[in-house]
Parts: structure tokens; C-alpha cells; sequence
């Protein structure tokens, strides 16, 4: 049974009403927070340079927080294999997911390494094998120059997104020029495959598929879903020495035929973007359509960790549909 997306979002709003009374009277019960970012910033002052979309203007010091304040509040911090060997419902548990695979997502590395936590790096292959900057990078750096606001900037990044990723490419080197997709510096490229190789040898991470392109999936044909994903395998595992076992569908698309696709290339585990908390045991099928929670950099860090462990009576039921 299917719903529509606005019936669901007013249901999800309700149910968050809910959790919030439950938290503050009963506590929390178990279940699996998945939490998402993309780049990690040293500072504020490298947020308004301008070279690359800030997204969630996450810095280091934030991500540092966060995982701080799952351990104070005792909740175990796991990886893909765990889920999918299977997770004790007592428990609460908190998995730290990044999309895309920049450089700067090795400041991570510290953090993880004192703390003794992993976290997964959903990476895009074909950015680490051609130094090549991700297209949203590019338009935000552009129009930005050219003094667009970021309403309008947001609004021309959403605009693109039905097509497929070499049309987005090709339509933005026709504005900025041939060059535009080349990396300013650090802040903006990504991980070299040698870098990436040694990232991937710590044991705190544990890398993932995100399309050899940034592929939004649902704008493909299923024999170029599957290039996509096939490729994106095979890139990740020459560079690492094995294949990822998850995904995370870039932009948060996927539909079922989709979802079969990734599982034939070998993938068990799929997450999205659509935020809850994910209930134990996991319903049968839901290993490839984890919620996920987003962390931004710039709102308040208790509020939205109470948001994440808030348990939702009412979704608990909807994911059964």
C-alpha cells in the first residue's frame, strides 16, 4: 500500500509532536539512527569562502560533537556488516554515514581514531578517478561569483536534477566553460584514488557505493542503473581491494526495480535520505531502505539529537506499508 508523499510528510510531522512527548516522559526505546553529512569545514570562516556548496555547513568541531554526544548517551556506533548480521532491538544504536567521497572528508579520520567509532563513506567513483568536482560544487561556486542568492542557486540545482549526470556536466561547461569542473584546491576536489586507497585501510571506515556518476537512479533506464552500480563496484574494489555491501542512493532516489538492480550487483544494504528512525529487527526488505537524518552544521546540536532519538509510535506502525 502506497500513500502520497504530502499525506506522508503530515503524517511524519504529527508523529514527531508525539515523540517528542514520549521522550520527555518515557525516555527511549531502541532502534538505529543513521546520521548523513557531506563535507567537513575547519571552520566557519572557510564556509564563506565560497568555493564549494557549504550544504549542511557541518565543520569539524561539529562532527566531533555529534559523535560525543551519542557516546554520553550510550549508544553503540556500527557499520553495514553489523546491521545486516542483525541488531539487538534492546539496544540503541547510531551508524555516520558521509555522501560523495571529498577530501576533506579525511578530517574525519582523527575524530573516528580517538573515539575508537566507524563510520561509512558513500563514494563516487568516477569524481576520484578524474579529479573532477561535483556539479552542485560548481554551480554554487559560479552563480555565487556572479551574485546570485542562494535561494536562487538552490532553486537552479533543483531544476537539474531530472536530468542524468554527463547532461548536467555538459550543460554547466556550456555556461562556466570546459574548465569549470577542475578543482580550485583542497577544499572542493576530492580524494585521489591512492588517498582513498589508504583511507579505506583504517579500521574505523567502511566505504560504500554512490553511483560511478552521482547518478540520481531514478532518471535511468535499468540497464543504466545497473552500469552505474556495476562500475561503481568494480572502480571501488580496484582501488580498495574489495567491493562495497551498501549503497546510498545519490539525491535519496530508488524504487523497488532499483532496489533489485543493487542487489544483484551484490549490494545488501540501502539507504536514502527520508528521516526516521529505523525500528528493530528490521522489517524483511527495509536493509535497502534505511531513514536517514540529516545534521546541519548551523542549528542547534541538542534539538536535533533529540529529534534523532525521539522514537515515533505512529511511524513505527507506517513502516509496515
Amino acid at each position: 500500500m502506497r500513500f502520497p508523499q504530502i499525506l506522508k510528510r503530515a503524517f511524519f510531522a504529527l508523529d514527531q509532536g508525539l515523540g517528542r512527548a514520549k521522550l520527555s516522559t518515557l525516555g527511549e526505546g531502541g532502534g538505529l539512527i543513521t546520521v548523513m553529512f557531506h563535507s567537513l569545514f575547519a571552520d566557519r570562516a572557510e564556509i564563506d569562502l565560497g568555493r564549494i556548496d557549504p550544504q549542511q555547513r557541518t565543520t569539524v568541531a561539529d562532527f566531533r560533537a555529534v559523535v560525543q554526544s551519542f557516546q554520553s548517551l550510550g549508544y553503540h556506533f556500527t557499520t553495514p556488516a553489523e546491521v545486516l548480521a542483525g541488531l539487538d532491538p534492546r539496544r540503541r544504536y547510531v551508524m555516520l554515514t558521509f555522501d560523495d567521497g571529498y577530501f576533506n572528508n579525511l578530517r574525519a579520520l582523527p575524530v573516528l581514531e580517538a573515539h575508537r567509532v566507524p563510520a561509512v563513506f558513500f563514494i563516487t567513483a568516477n569524481h576520484v578517478l578524474h579529479n573532477k568536482c561535483m556539479w552542485s560544487d560548481v554551480l554554487y561556486r559560479e552563480r555565487t561569483h556572479q551574485g546570485h542568492s542562494l535561494p536562487q542557486i538552490r532553486a537552479e540545482q533543483e531544476s537539474l536534477k531530472h536530468l542524468r549526470s554527463f547532461e548536467i556536466e555538459q550543460h554547466l561547461q556550456s555556461l562556466f566553460g570546459q574548465a569549470c569542473f577542475r578543482p580550485l584546491g583542497d577544499l572542493d576536489r576530492f580524494m585521489t584514488p591512492a588517498e582513498l586507497r589508504r583511507f579505506a585501510a583504517s579500521e574505523w571506515v567502511v566505504i560504500g557505493n554512490h553511483t560511478q556518476d552521482h547518478a540520481i537512479l531514478t532518471n535511468y533506464d535499468l540497464a543504466a542503473v545497473r552500469r552505474e552500480v556495476a562500475v561503481c563496484q568494480q572502480s571501488l574494489a580496484d582501488i580498495t581491494g574489495s567491493a562495497p555491501e551498501s549503497i546510498a542512493y545519490p539525491n535519496g532516489n530508488y524504487s523497488p526495480e532499483i532496489v533489485r538492480v543493487c542487489q544483484e550487483m551484490g549490494l545488501r544494504l540501502g539507504i536514502g535520505v527520508f528521516k526516521g528512525k529505523n525500528y528493530l529487527p528490521l522489517p524483511q526488505g527495509n536493509e535497502m531502505a534505511l531513514l536517514r537524518f540529516t545534521f546541519w552544521g548551523d542549528r542547534t546540536l541538542p534539538a536535533q539529537i533529540a529529534t534523532f532519538r525521539r522514537d515515533s509510535p505512529l511511524w513505527k506502525w507506517w513502516q509496515g506499508y
